[in-house]
């Protein structure tokens, strides 16, 4: 391999590694304005809707909190090989 070919794939790895790292901290934070969110509708619920209405959107946030990690560790373990 020539000293060209290797200047060439070390920048492609490069490339490819900041795309990646820009990829997962837009993705972090979207999480982090998600997490807001359900924060904030969990620390008020409506006042005219019934006194157990917190209940339900903590089950969809957990169960949804937790499809995400599944979805984001199926990813990572896909790039592991």
């Amino acid at each position: 391999m020539s000293t060209t070919d290797f200047d060439h794939l070390t920048t492609v790895v490069r490339d490819r590694d900041s795309l990646f790292v820009a990829w997962a901290r837009g993705r972090q934070q979207e999480e982090r304005r998600r997490l807001a969110l359900l924060q904030g509708l969990q620390a008020q619920p409506d006042p005219s809707e019934a006194a157990d209405i917190s209940g339900p959107i903590t089950a969809w946030a957990k169960g949804h909190a937790r499809d995400k990690r599944r979805q984001a560790n199926a990813i990572a373990q896909l790039r592991r090989g």
